[in-house]
């Protein structure tokens, strides 16, 4: 049950690095910036009790299901999922044995065999459970994610090295480490083509820097984003569908699309009153854009309607109460999802902007709360017991991760294997959650990690998940059985600093 491709061995057209190499001479305690914060782990903090104090242990339940429950939304999902639909009805509630039974008396559907949304549905039930460290660095990994293929993933590390693994097979493979240059404290944010073959990355630059990943003598190229002589920094980067443009969201406020054909910025749009961490495309099109920063706002922009002397969103949505962190969309142009400081998700359907009228009270009212800073401070009281905003369209809202200290990303489920059936995120305390998109439930937190996971990457064509973590490791996490999750509680020990290959 698997659509991943074939990768021909010889589009690696470069040296195997050996697994000796090791971080360069790159000081991780030199400095912060504006928005990540630089905490040593030799302080020793206790997180657990870090996060008890800032309210998370004792945040009331945000799970709401009544507006999903009555969305296009769930029927949507389980349409799906193959839940319905199917003159058989739902026949993936059995067990395996009993749905192979029925498969092959020809109770699944009019044709042989499960349907699409039965396979997923199926696959859905094999969450990856079991980690398994897959490297270790010398400094805090920032970023980790496969080519949309999944036959390539790469990591962006402090010590300025983007390590491109080939993953083709099952594989972990170090094939290249390219050293970033110009690059100030640490690689913030990194971009795949769809094609595995050309990485974009972003740091403390008024630049976004090109290379091709897939090349020994594969040359870093340079592209200015700076506006007005204001040195940017690029928080978030993504490539349109067709690999033609890069999109980015940076400091001051501002989104930026870069020209990879005519190798020119082509679009600069001052998006959001504050820091502009988050951009991503609705879909293959790459007409939509959605946007999030430090405003606490998501915004929807068509490029069709855009000019960089007068910028206007197409709409506003509002509920969160902090900045947001990241933004993954589902791919259909109506949904996406925010992971926020406030410590929620949420899910929107942009069919369902916030009303106008009510865009300038909340946005007054947001204004008017306390301010705090993640990266150190607890969570102001008044996030606990808020109601929710007027205007707040969401879908529906997660919670039960902790957003600190980095801008930590979530995702959708894979479609192949789960239908998207979840959303998964990483925690400021090193666990990795996945929920369910119905009805809100955590039904899995890994644990493994000692430390902050600020990415994580679920395969798109086989259940194993790789994740990133400040306790300088990769991990890979893959199904197995209890006894084998017994191993997890163990894990945290064997994950040491020092010497760390790469």
């Amino acid at each position: 049950m698997s659509g991943e491709q074939e990768a021909d061995a010889s589009e690696w057209d470069i040296d195997e690095v050996d697994d000796d190499d090791r971080s360069s001479d790159f000081d991780s305690r030199s400095g912060s910036d504006g928005s990540e914060f630089d905490l040593d782990d030799g302080w020793e903090v206790d997180w657990v009790s870090f996060l008890e104090q800032a309210g998370l242990s004792v945040r009331p339940n945000v799970k709401d299901p009544s507006r999903i429950n009555v969305s296009n939304f769930r029927q949507e999902c389980l349409r799906r999922l193959g839940k319905v639909g199917h003159r058989f009805g739902d026949i993936t509630d059995g067990r395996i044995p009993e749905l192979l039974f029925r498969r092959e008396q020809g109770l699944c559907q009019q044709s042989s065999g499960f349907s699409r949304g039965h396979q997923a549905t199926i696959g859905s039930r094999f969450i990856p459970n079991v980690p398994n460290i897959k490297a270790r660095y010398g400094y805090k990994a920032f970023c980790g994610q496969y080519s949309r293929e999944g036959n390539v993933y790469l990591t962006a590390c402090q010590d300025q090295r983007i390590r491109v693994y080939d993953t083709h097979g099952g594989k972990f493979r170090l094939k290249r480490s390219i050293q970033a240059p110009n690059i100030d404290w640490s690689i913030l944010d990194t971009a795949l083509s769809s094609d595995g073959r050309y990485v974009v990355y972003s740091g403390w630059s008024d630049s976004i820097y090109v290379c091709e990943v897939l090349r020994k003598d594969g040359s870093v190229h340079q592209l200015p984003f700076s506006h007005d002589g204001f040195a940017s920094c690029v928080f978030s980067l993504t490539f349109s569908h067709d690999d033609s443009e890069i999109m980015g969201a940076a400091n001051d406020g501002c989104l930026y699309v870069f020209d990879r054909c005519r190798n020119e910025r082509t679009l600069c749009i001052h998006s959001h009153s504050n820091d502009a961490n988050a951009v991503t495309f609705a879909d293959s099109s790459s007409q939509i854009l959605f946007s999030g920063g430090d405003d606490g706002l998501l915004k929807v922009w068509d490029r069709r309607m855009l000019s960089e002397e007068n910028p206007r969103e197409v709409g506003i949505l509002l509920g969160h109460f902090d900045g947001i962190t990241h933004i993954h969309s589902k791919g259909d142009t109506c949904y996406l999802i925010s992971n926020s400081k406030d410590q929620t998700i949420k899910l929107w359907d942009i069919r369902k902007l916030s009303p106008p009228e009510t865009v300038k009270t909340s946005i007054g009212k947001l204004r008017t709360m306390h301010r705090w800073d993640y990266r150190w401070q607890k969570m102001p009281s008044d996030r606990l017991t808020a109601p929710r905003l007027p205007g707040d369209t969401a879908v529906m809202t997660y919670a039960g991760h902790a957003v600190l200290r980095t801008l930590i990303r979530c995702y959708f489920s894979p479609d192949f294997t789960t239908g998207q059936r979840y959303i998964y995120t990483g925690s400021a305390n090193g666990d990795i959650l996945v929920y369910d998109i119905l009805t809100g439930d955590v039904v899995a937190r890994l644990k493994g990690h000692r430390s902050c996971v600020r990415d994580v990457s679920w395969h798109p064509y086989t259940p194993q998940i790789l994740s990133v973590s400040w306790d300088c490791t990769v991990c890979s996490w893959e199904c197995g059985t209890d006894e084998d999750e017994k191993f997890a509680d163990a894990l945290p020990s064997l994950i040491t600093r020092g010497d760390c290959q790469s």
